[in-house]
């Protein structure tokens, strides 16, 4: 989840504390020294403690490429990132934490992960002190933070709540309980999305981790504005796989999505991800043969996505698509209003797209009814079975899975509104043979919608509403829900809800409506989305 940022610098201790320490030490010898460190006040270690660690915590800052945000009111020291989301940082998390063990010569598989979660990588139990060495090494050359993931216990034991069955992703919110729980590392019922997070760089915190089961690696990352940093859910965890008695099979120190054990002397496989781990395609990891097949909820088709309009928001919006939804295959942009200067109509992923190219009948062209448009969506050239359509204002603000929006036997989703009926400001999950078929079951109306220029109130809703019941009344969609922010900008009280959701980033998708304060959206889509995608042209 990303979070707000803004500048800070470690407090600095002076420049001749180094040189003070180190000549203090060369003056007397260490007996002398314990003596007169047992007869210091308590605060005045404390507070020498305190301005070594500033001191160091100031020198990892300041390396190039490395900056320090406030997150949750803490200060820490993040990397920026240029091309920076979250399947982006996800991806050198677990590149970065799979080379530090091959380097070492620490055994190691990736293990599939929960959707938007973090990496997760294996290791044998026998290789933890190799392991946390090498991870150790990697923290001071690559500035990261690590804690201890609740719901990890002991694995083996028959009674499954002794082996720390918490759940997918118990981590993330709740502190550390069971085994792995040292010097205050993970607490119970630790508040915020992340709990109690130490700098890996700092000397003797890998000493207190020697005994946990799954360990988090979280580099914070952000933009060059700061607007954006991308945490713990784009980071990577470490399990420690037990031999069970007989030694014969690895068990997992938690649940996972695949499986819980593993033959100990199988050999690694490297499999080559199109995309379902979450850490973008084409990535080549070694991981175990039980691993490398897709899952039953997987959805590998592929997905292109829809726009009809042009409004300056569009930047934003495809913004928010590279950031949140990477697995769209390409962007149709249906338009007669001609290309916006700032698109890279020449993106191979992008296609625009002139309404008489669509249009059954191009003499009722042309028009300026949304809904005549939207009727000959299915028509697209190029266009593939599944795709996302998006009307004006609608932004993702979460990262997203295909899952969210199709299931894997090719069914599509419908999101429920209060009244129970399908929300029609949302992204709309369509297959384009159901569209084909609606335009022959109601020829006659859908014929006419398409003729109108201006809109009327018989006109079909054919994305928004009619697919949707059509749909799940021949078992071919499914009702769902979705978290989504409707912001009307010429509402009292707008300025403080976008602010909210800026701070928050927590709603899938952002609709705004109306037209507010000169440069109040503005600046909110600057903010919320500061990342250029690759459709746009450069300057």
């Amino acid at each position: 989840m990303g979070q707000t940022a803004t500048d800070q610098r470690p407090p600095r201790t002076g420049p001749g504390t180094a040189s003070v320490v180190a000549a203090y030490r060369r003056a007397l010898p260490r007996a002398v020294r314990r003596q007169l460190a047992a007869l210091a006040a308590p605060h005045h270690a404390d507070r020498l403690r305190a301005a070594l660690k500033a001191r160091r915590e100031q020198a990892a800052s300041e390396a190039p490429g490395r900056i320090v945000v406030t997150v949750d009111g803490r200060p820490y020291i993040a990397h920026l990132q240029r091309a920076l989301s979250p399947v982006q940082a996800r991806r050198v998390a677990v590149l970065a934490v799979t080379r530090a063990l091959r380097t070492a010569g620490v055994p190691y598989f990736a293990v599939r992960a929960r959707a938007c979660g973090p990496a997760v990588v294996a290791v044998p139990a026998a290789a933890r002190h190799r392991a946390g060495r090498a991870l150790a090494r990697l923290c001071r050359v690559q500035p990261a933070y690590v804690t201890v993931v609740a719901g990890a216990g002991t694995p083996g034991r028959a009674d499954a709540d002794a082996r720390g069955h918490a759940g997918t992703g118990a981590g993330t919110r709740a502190g550390a309980r069971g085994a792995g729980t040292r010097a205050g590392l993970a607490q119970e019922g630790a508040a915020g999305p992340y709990p109690r997070l130490v700098p890996g760089y700092e000397p003797g915190v890998w000493q207190q981790l020697e005994k946990a089961d799954v360990l988090r690696l979280t580099w914070f990352r952000t933009e060059p504005g700061r607007r954006l940093v991308i945490g713990a859910d784009s980071g990577c965890e470490v399990e420690f796989w037990h031999a069970d008695p007989t030694g014969d099979r690895l068990l997992a120190p938690r649940p996972g999505r695949v499986t819980d054990s593993v033959p100990a002397g199988a050999t690694t496989v490297k499999m080559t991800d199109r995309g379902s781990w979450g850490c973008g395609s084409r990535l080549t990891l070694r991981t175990r043969e039980e691993f490398v097949h897709p899952l039953p909820e997987d959805v590998t088709y592929a997905i292109d996505a829809v726009y009809t309009w042009t409004d300056p928001e569009l930047r934003y919006a495809l913004r928010s698509l590279a950031t949140y939804a990477p697995w769209i295959r390409r962007i149709h942009l249906l338009t007669d209003d001609g290309a916006p200067p700032w698109l890279d109509t020449a993106h191979p992923g992008l296609s625009v797209v002139g309404h008489r190219e669509v249009f059954a009948d191009p003499t009722v062209l042309p028009t300026s009814n949304p809904r005549a448009v939207e009727s000959q969506l299915h028509h697209i050239d190029g266009l593939a079975e599944h795709f996302l359509y998006f009307g004006d204002r609608l932004f993702l603000g979460t990262e997203t899975v295909p899952e969210n929006f199709f299931l894997a036997n090719g069914l599509t989703r419908f999101f429920v509104s209060p009244a129970q009926e399908p929300l029609r400001h949302a992204p709309h999950p369509l297959r384009r043979s159901v569209l084909c078929e609606i335009e022959r079951e109601f020829g006659n109306r859908h014929t006419a919608t398409a003729a109108h220029s201006v809109p009327r109130r018989d006109d079909l809703a054919i994305p928004s509403s009619l697919y949707h019941h059509y749909a799940a009344h021949t078992g071919r969609a499914a009702a769902a829900t979705l978290r989504h922010a409707d912001v009307d900008l010429s509402a009292g009280g707008a300025d403080a809800a976008l602010r909210g959701l800026l701070a928050a980033r927590d709603r899938t998708v952002i609709r705004v409506r109306g037209e507010g304060a000169p440069g109040l959206l503005g600046a909110f889509l600057e903010a919320y989305f500061p990342v250029p995608s690759a459709y746009e042209l450069p300057g």
